[in-house]
């Protein structure tokens, strides 16, 4: 160990290191700092903002916990449980897990203390974690660490509002991702309760507009550091980029079938929108699905940001398995750091140039593994491999046949087929089909390479069989387009149950009373609006009624009837406003009742 340690503290020169954090590097096996680590850890202890632009899975990470720490354990007086002498901000809350977990390695040998604060669980136990053992240093996701800034509720929060004015130095990690997912007035709100004389560090892949707003508004004459792999290029060296153009038709068989060909492996498979993950996840697990004794099935999990509380457990587990898919959204895209991914594939067009080279980082990260990605464009997007090439200096290259799958791999049934049957027997998969073909079209429509990517090019039809749809939706994307070449099923929608018995008794019973199924609600939403209308078209004609009696009355000079045309007139108003629900019942009883009240007091008089 002593060698070891030896060796490690000669990576950081004439850096001075405290020897807790030299021997937990050493606990690493690290024998040398990336070109990110070497540039930044002494920029950093020399009392400078930084702002870092690296190649993802460049080593980060510890670029800036190294330095956060030593920074905390060069203080004279020391940290008391709660006070916060460090705070790292991330955009998702994997990538705080995933932080928190390497943090918690370096502090193995150290009196500090670190503490994760994150969504998707609830404030009150963090709050409780909070006012148990403090924390020097916190990793945090922007709202949750607002909610913990926020006082009046619990000791600890009010705790944590006072605890931050000890912030020595702090961390944005993916800074331009946590703007980008509108964590900007967050951002700004945290900054502005942190103390002004500390040291901040913005570590990101890219730089944004929004980025260099932000560093002009939250640091002081920073130090820009971009270090980029060898040939210029914004991807990993060990990384090797394949694509494959398909049409609608083929390209879900293809993945299959690549799949199948590489079943020992483990796979990242990303898709345009939570719904679509939702839909394919049942349908890959479904042709994956054990069916004999000597076929083993490889784990299939899915990850997107609308899971909510089981996102934690999803990451762990498929942090543990040596083979298998996850199908995730872009949640997962930046700065998360899983062992061993052979392959990441890219089944929907992404976003951007600078999506795609984040996604491909989560495989041949640093220390020198090698990965391998796969991007699947439909035959309209085939020029967006020249985009990318030339917007992140990426080479791409064609599927060659020694990777591409056999024709044994194939299946002799298309899985437009398959879908169809699946949807036309279970009425959950029916219903994630239609809202992953709409939330598809939708995504595409916002794509930020407008000129390559046009739902005007896609064949609509074609992909609406390849999802497996029984009709067309109604949606405006469907107006101009030719619908006969989609054939509809013959199958009766409404008939369709759900495999889920509870469910299925559910639905039959809101179908008794009237309630249930879409046509039904949106006959009753018809209803109403037009109820409403008609209402409304009735009170208007009636007080224009009322208005021309009165001045045909007052026109003959007749007086007599002025005060009982004004009476029927305000009940009529009256009426027309608890009809119209402008006013509650009780407001017009009341009113009603003092109305006939004022009439018998104005009799008695008379």
């Amino acid at each position: 160990m002593t060698d070891s340690m030896e060796d490690v503290d000669n990576l950081f020169g004439d850096t001075k290191i405290h020897p807790e954090i030299v021997r937990a590097v050493a606990e690493f096996g690290f024998h040398s700092l990336t070109p990110v680590q070497a540039a930044t850890i002494p920029q950093f202890l020399n009392h400078k903002d930084v702002i870092v632009e690296a190649v993802t899975g460049s080593g980060k990470t510890l670029a800036f916990l190294i330095p956060c720490l030593e920074i905390l354990l060069r203080r004279p007086e020391p940290w008391r449980p709660h006070d916060i002498g460090a705070l790292i901000l991330s955009p998702t809350r994997e990538l705080a897990l995933q932080i928190h977990a390497v943090l918690e390695r370096l502090l193995k040998h150290t009196t500090l203390r670190g503490i994760a604060w994150i969504g998707g669980r609830p404030t009150a136990k963090d709050v409780a974690d909070w006012d148990a053992q403090g924390g020097n240093v916190v990793v945090a996701t922007p709202g949750r660490m607002v909610d913990m800034l926020e006082g009046g509720v619990g000791r600890g929060r009010w705790e944590v509002r006072q605890a931050v004015k000890s912030v020595e130095v702090v961390v944005l990690d993916e800074a331009d991702r946590l703007l980008e997912m509108g964590f900007e007035v967050a951002v700004g709100e945290i900054l502005g309760r942190l103390p002004k004389q500390r040291r901040t560090g913005m570590f990101s892949a890219t730089q944004t507009t929004q980025l260099k707003q932000l560093i002009r508004a939250g640091m002081r004459n920073p130090v820009a550091i971009k270090v980029e792999e060898k040939l210029n290029l914004r991807t990993p060296t060990g990384l090797t980029s394949f694509y494959t153009i398909q049409s609608p038709q083929t390209k879900l068989d293809h993945l299959l079938a690549f799949l199948r060909a590489h079943r020992r492996q483990k796979h990242l498979l990303f898709f345009a929108t939570c719904d679509c993950v939702n839909y394919f996840t049942l349908y890959l697990q479904h042709v994956f699905h054990k069916k004999k004794a000597n076929v083993t099935a490889f784990p299939i999990m899915s990850l997107h940001r609308k899971l909510k509380h089981k996102r934690q457990a999803i990451f762990q587990e498929f942090s543990n398995v040596s083979a298998g898919i996850l199908v995730c959204t872009d949640v997962v895209a930046r700065g998360i750091d899983w062992p061993d991914i052979d392959w990441v594939i890219q089944f929907d067009v992404p976003k951007s140039a600078a999506v795609y080279v984040h996604r491909c980082g989560r495989t041949a990260r640093m220390g020198g593994r090698e990965g391998q990605s796969l991007l699947y464009l439909l035959p309209n997007e085939e020029p967006y491999v020249e985009f990318v090439q030339r917007n992140q200096r990426v080479s791409l290259l064609p599927l060659p046949e020694s990777v591409s799958p056999s024709s044994a791999d194939t299946s002799p049934v298309k899985s437009s087929d398959k879908l169809k049957r699946l949807t036309a027997t279970d009425r959950d998969m029916h219903d994630k089909s239609i809202r992953a073909f709409v939330s598809y079209i939708r995504a595409y429509g916002q794509h930020e390479c407008s000129v390559i990517c046009r739902v005007k090019e896609l064949d609509l039809c074609g992909l609406a069989d390849a999802f497996g749809l029984l009709r067309l939706p109604r949606m405006p994307e469907l107006r101009e387009v030719d619908t006969g070449q989609f054939t509809e099923s013959a199958v009766d929608i409404e008939k369709i149950p759900y495999k889920d018995k509870h469910r299925e008794k559910q639905r039959q019973e809101k179908k008794e009373r009237g309630d249930g199924g879409r046509e039904g609600k949106m006959r009753k939403m018809k209803t109403e609006a037009f109820s409403l209308a008609k209402a409304k078209k009735l009170a208007s004609k009636e007080r224009k009624l009322v208005k021309k009696i009165q001045r045909k009355k007052k026109g003959a000079g007749d007086d007599a009837d002025d005060g009982d045309l004004e009476e029927l007139a305000r009940d009529l108003r009256l009426i027309k406003k608890e009809r119209l629900k402008k006013i509650s019942r009780d407001a017009f009883n009341k009113q009603f009742a003092a109305d006939s009240d004022s009439d018998d007091s104005d009799e008695t008089s008379e």
